[in-house]
């Protein structure tokens, strides 16, 4: 199985990825998204597609600036989404893609002889 830093196309999936960070007690994440100079967008690097539902936190993005990228802030930027210096040092979440990788089968243990005792009489 292949994993892609996530991307958050949904508010369910916003919501989704929320209540993880307050479950784990975790303050940040990287998301793939970034912004695109040369069409005016912001989009995920996952997917290559544009994002179209975008959850900005107060204020945000400060700058649509390639060198940045998305980031899901704790809960002083109430949940929002900010932008950040790709150099920034983020927990991430990848999500899974493509097939199951096959996982293989246990080899049971080897079986060992009993010794066996014979009684005459």
């Amino acid at each position: 199985m292949n994993g892609e830093v996530i991307s958050i196309e949904k508010v369910a999936e916003d919501i989704f990825i929320r209540d993880f960070l307050i479950k784990h007690g975790i303050d940040t994440v990287w998301t793939s998204g970034a912004y695109d100079s040369n069409l005016g967008i912001w989009r995920w690097l996952s997917t290559g597609g544009e994002a179209s539902y975008l959850n900005w936190a107060a204020g945000q993005p400060i700058a649509n600036d390639p060198s940045q990228r998305i980031q899901f802030k704790n809960s002083l930027f109430n949940y929002g989404w900010s932008v950040a210096p790709i150099s920034t040092q983020n927990h991430y979440i990848c999500g899974a893609t493509g097939e199951p990788v096959p996982q293989p089968t246990p080899t049971p243990p080897p079986t060992v002889p009993l010794p066996t005792t014979t009684i005459s009489e």
